[in-house]
């Protein structure tokens, strides 16, 4: 039994096209330093200053959230340009 494939040539086959290498595990790269972070330790993210309150808020709270699945305990505080990460335990 033949299958036909619709719009079978809206795609180019290639050769010889490398494949990037994958990402450790699977995962991708931590975009905040939470695990080489001792106590005592601070980062600080930019927020525009065109974000809401809103907005900033979510930022803040995804960046603790991060933090706090990776088994170690940060504080931060939203200032007027930037959002403050500490490593607290």
């Amino acid at each position: 039994m033949e299958v036909l494939v619709e719009n079978e040539t809206q795609f180019k086959i290639e050769k010889g096209i490398k494949m990037p290498a994958s990402r450790a595990n699977g995962k991708k790269p931590a975009k905040y330093p939470f695990s080489s972070m001792e106590v005592g330790d601070s980062f600080a993210v930019p927020t525009p200053n065109e974000m809401t309150a809103v907005e900033k808020r979510k930022q803040y709270n995804a960046i603790l959230g991060s933090g706090q699945r990776k088994g170690k305990r940060f504080a931060g505080r939203m200032l007027e340009n930037h959002i403050r990460v500490w490593r607290t335990e």
